[in-house]
């Protein structure tokens, strides 16, 4: 017999009060700060969510002010990394959180996501997850540039080319052509030619 859902509509919890049921075992909450917050009965109940995620960046705003980074570019990452995984709020999380991305609990703490991974090597590299459909952690991370995040991408259709299964940007490169890649891609991908004739000058 399927358990019976208790009611806990206008009870508070941290700084979220709870307004209406929102799906099964969803709730749509009220933060004191104003924004709306959807949460789950259990992690109401059990203490885990306690506002919109206000009340973690005022906790982080006030813990790293004296340690010096909070310009700096890793801590971004890791603030924009963190809010599109935990914040429904967040324009991004319908492609992190909603999907089921998540950050680790150990990099929850910036200390330690700055331990494991460190300063990006050049302002062309930001944080990618090697698995895309994994969580972020020190195994499943790397410091990348665009360009190899752009071939790691869910949405990239891979060509068979000598013998391996390749992207249509490794495919350029490989071949090592004078042809200009938006040549390239608007050949194979726009006009559905095979491989051999799109990279023919």
């Amino acid at each position: 017999m399927p358990q019976k859902l208790i009611d806990i509509t206008n009870q508070r919890f941290g700084r979220l009060l709870v307004l209406r049921r929102s799906g099964t075992k969803s709730w749509e909450c009220l933060c004191d700060c104003g924004s709306l917050h959807i949460a789950t009965s259990g992690h109401l109940r059990y203490g885990n969510t306690k506002s919109c995620g206000c009340l973690r960046a005022e906790e982080v705003k006030v813990r790293f002010v004296t340690h010096g980074m909070r310009y700096a570019p890793e801590y971004n990452i890791w603030n924009k990394m963190t809010d599109r995984c935990g914040n429904p709020n967040s324009p991004d999380f319908p492609n992190y959180g909603d999907r089921g991305i998540y950050v680790c609990e150990e990099w929850k703490d910036f200390p330690n996501f700055f331990r494991d991974m460190g300063q990006r090597p050049s302002p062309k590299h930001t944080i990618d997850r090697i698995d895309v459909n994994g969580p972020y952690s020190a195994s499943n991370c790397r410091w990348a540039t665009q360009r190899t995040q752009q071939n790691n991408r869910t949405n990239n259709r891979k060509f068979l080319y000598r013998g391996k299964m390749l992207t249509a940007r490794q495919i350029h490169e490989m071949a090592q052509i004078s042809l200009p890649f938006r040549t390239f891609y608007a050949r194979l991908l726009e006009r559905g030619w095979s491989v051999e004739d799109s990279l023919h000058l």
